[in-house]
């Protein structure tokens, strides 16, 4: 998925659920993001709301079409799990495919940004930490070995969620 300066759309790829599809409706939205999944492709309109097309047999394409969130100001997609972050800092995951990743810390706070893998979803905190939750073993392992490439020394505020 691509979207130009103009907000003009564009998908390539394997079509086998319709998600290289646009629908009518998004061809008449302004784009604020564009996501793609696991057989399926998201757009956040710059009004808010989530439009979601492709296999419909995924759980989380219960969304399809729109699913009524007017205060989203983000998304994060990894597979089939989609997450999005409010105008004022929730997170919260979209659709009933339910995953480690899905199991939002309930003393999560305010965040300022948020990204989704297909084993955890990190989330930036308004005052600079890092809260990271989703399958724990694969989390830790993975992560800690890229920071331990990435800087010098890991920094304290970094807290891994079981």
């Amino acid at each position: 998925m691509a979207l130009n300066e103009d907000g003009e759309l564009f998908i390539w790829g394997s079509d086998r659920m319709g998600q290289c599809q646009v629908p009518m409706e998004v061809k008449h939205e302004k784009i604020k993001q564009i996501a793609a999944g696991y057989q399926i492709s998201y757009v956040l309109t710059e009004g808010g709301e989530v439009i979601a097309w492709g296999n419909e047999n995924l759980n989380d394409v219960r969304l399809t079409r729109r699913n009524g969130n007017s205060h989203i100001a983000k998304i994060s997609v990894a597979n089939t799990t989609l997450m999005a972050l409010t105008d004022d800092g929730e997170i919260r995951h979209l659709g009933s495919q339910k995953s480690d990743i899905s199991n939002i810390p309930e003393d999560l706070g305010k965040a300022k940004d948020i990204v989704t893998t297909s084993d955890a979803c990190v989330a930036l905190m308004e005052d600079g930490s890092l809260r990271i939750w989703g399958k724990a073993t694969r989390v830790r392992k993975r992560f800690r070995k890229w920071m331990e490439r990435s800087f010098p020394c890991l920094p304290e505020d970094i807290i891994l969620q079981h």
